[in-house]
């Protein structure tokens, strides 16, 4: 092939305009697997010589890294739509910065000297975890999952605050190599520098809420059960024009919502719902939240539409929105999406009503009440009054954080090595059957079945790559002397039932003999009876021979039950044993034939979801 003069960067070649020149990438692909000799590019190690030979005869410049890990993620994959989909996010990067909940302002052009100044480098920075849900679920997945080290080779010098356990809510170092630290650096290198008023926090990925021709769609990334927030360590506020460093510190803290170290805590109160007793509430609580401190105008530009209660607010039309002139076009979003999630969160309080409310139709008197004063707002929520909340549920959102979490940092190289993770969670199916269960919902050999219906989905890539170390093969070793010993005695015992069993039956057929000797004798008694005699005499010489008979016959067979009793126990024991013995020949061989085979990736193509369940109805139907 002739070598290009001309180079082009990969992001050009690859992506010349809004759409993805699929072409260019399959006649990279097919160079590269020409020049490697590679036959399948899943889970091979990249040929980077054949990888920048191949660039160079293409005229693809491939002198940064950046270039470099753009040209292997076209030979990552031997699926052709899964790697253009991921050159595609690779080229284009993350569009999760309007999901940041970032409410940067625009300077003017009076303020556009801002613009040129030298941001500053924060080398440390508080992060706040506000937790709404306890419990072991969700400790287990702040201590393995968000606190996990996966950098390993990242420099973290401790610091007597390290000892102290996040659900302590005490302050602590976070080591740089957690998934948390990690997700945070990524999130600050989407984006960039921070140019805005001086705020006291920085959220990451605030609520989705988007609107269209079917009404407003909201979705939470971390599902209701935590927020981050980012503080300055030593200051109110942060500057108004800052980085964070790569290598910044970050002390972080755990605090509950609800509790008295998350009120102290926070700077200022937010609330999770806003307030709809009055309309200033409700959109001082909006304003609050979005710390944009627009309320005044807000206001003022709805009172000018005679608009004055919550309820006007949450009775308008899409047209009448619209309509409003002196809000802006971000300023109607704001207030729309916020009335249309508290409109959501009213039927869901009435769906909640609803399922505790008692046999007589009275609703419980403690479901949630909010109660207004002129300071604060406060929720009440009896926790022992509440329906009990679904653990399969909860898993299933953990998961899906966890999900966005490798989502977010799957082009951190420190984190590749663990693969992606399974779709779907194998406790969480397995929590969700045994609450179907409880609810009353009969099994009928169903629940089975859907398990292994979802079965594949729950497989990990880390789980497809795991090899056998040294320590689980010493371990199956073990296992197979166990299997081996455990037969050697089996077969001993079998040997002793074996020679036992032997044993009775012999006496069984000594003691039948003996019964067919006793019969033969009988027999000839009746026939030697004297025919002088009278038959009265006969008669009573012939009771006395059957009594006779009769009564050897009966203590022949009381000798003969016991022993075939017990004949009967030996060959149960006999049959046992065999049994165990088959079981365990079974482990050894499955033992000595995993340990005889080289340990493999496994495959992909061999994991194959399910084509279809078709279900007639809820099971018990």
């Amino acid at each position: 092939m002739t070598t290009h003069n001309l180079t082009i960067t990969p992001d050009r070649y690859f992506k010349p305009g809004i759409s993805l020149n699929e072409a260019n990438i399959k006649t990279f692909r097919d160079l590269y697997r020409r020049l490697s000799k590679v036959n399948k590019f899943d889970g091979h190690d990249v040929d980077k010589t054949s990888l920048l030979k191949a660039a160079q005869q293409l005229g693809i410049q491939a002198d940064l890294d950046d270039h470099q890990e753009k040209l292997q993620e076209c030979v990552k994959y031997e699926d052709d739509e899964k790697t253009f989909s991921c050159v595609d996010i690779r080229i284009q990067g993350s569009v999760q910065q309007l999901s940041l909940g970032l409410h940067s302002i625009r300077p003017s052009a009076s303020e556009s000297s801002k613009e040129d100044k030298v941001p500053t480098i924060l080398t440390e920075v508080k992060c706040v975890l506000i937790i709404k849900r306890q419990g072991k679920d969700m400790n287990d997945f702040l201590h393995t999952f968000l606190l996990q080290i996966v950098k390993k080779d990242s420099i973290y010098k401790s610091s007597s605050d390290d000892t102290c356990s996040p659900c302590d809510n005490k302050r602590f170092l976070l080591h740089p190599g957690s998934l948390l630290a990690l997700f945070i650096h990524e999130q600050m290198s989407l984006l960039g520098t921070i140019r805005q008023r001086s705020a006291e926090r920085l959220r990451f990925a605030e609520p989705l809420s988007i609107t269209d021709e079917f009404g407003t769609w909201s979705y939470d990334h971390f599902r209701g059960l935590f927020e981050i927030e980012l503080r300055s360590h030593l200051q109110k506020s942060f500057p108004s024009c800052w980085v964070l460093a790569n290598d910044a510190r970050i002390h972080c803290q755990f605090v509950f919502s609800g509790t008295r170290q998350a009120n102290e805590i926070a700077s200022s109160f937010i609330f999770e719902r806003p307030r709809t007793g009055s309309l200033e509430l409700f959109v001082e609580d909006v304003c609050a939240k979005e710390d944009n401190m627009k309320a005044k105008q807000w206001l003022e530009a709805l009172c000018a539409e005679d608009i004055f209660s919550f309820p006007h607010l949450s009775n308008l039309k899409q047209t009448e929105w619209d309509n409003i002139k002196r809000l802006s076009m971000n300023a109607k979003r704001i207030l729309k999406a916020a009335v249309d999630r508290e409109r959501e969160n009213a039927a869901d309080d009435r769906r909640r009503s609803f399922e505790e409310s008692s046999p007589d139709g009275e609703l419980p008197r403690s479901a949630g009440n909010y109660i207004d004063t002129a300071d604060k707002y406060i929720r009440l929520s009896f926790l022992g009054n509440l329906p009990r909340e679904s653990r399969s549920e909860l898993l299933a959102n953990l998961h899906l954080i966890k999900l966005f979490i490798y989502h977010t940092l799957r082009f951190e190289r420190a984190l590749q090595k663990y693969g992606a993770l399974s779709k779907l969670e194998p406790v969480c199916i397995d929590a969700s059957f045994t609450e179907m269960r409880d609810e009353g919902f009969a099994d009928d050999g169903l629940f089975s079945t859907m398990g292994e219906f979802f079965l594949p989905l729950t497989i990990s890539e880390q789980e497809l790559r795991l090899t056998r170390s040294n320590v689980s093969s010493q371990v199956r070793q073990d296992q197979l002397n166990d299997h081996i010993n455990e037969v050697r005695r089996l077969e001993k015992l079998l040997n002793e039932a074996t020679m036992h069993r032997w044993d009775i039956d012999e006496k069984i057929t000594d003691l039948n003999r003996t019964i067919e000797q006793a019969y033969v004798l009988y027999l000839n008694e009746r026939l030697q009876m004297n025919t002088a005699n009278t038959s009265r005499e006969q008669a009573e010489e012939l009771q006395q021979i059957e009594r006779q008979w009769q009564y050897n016959r009966t203590q022949f067979e009381k000798k003969l039950l016991p022993l075939k009793n017990t004949l009967d126990q030996w060959i149960s024991h006999a049959t046992d044993y065999e049994k165990q013995i088959d079981e365990h020949n079974t482990q050894i061989n499955n033992i000595q034939t995993e340990l005889s085979q080289p340990q493999l990736p496994v495959d992909k193509g061999l994991i194959k979801p399910a084509r279809g369940f078709i279900m007639y109805g809820p099971p018990g139907m």
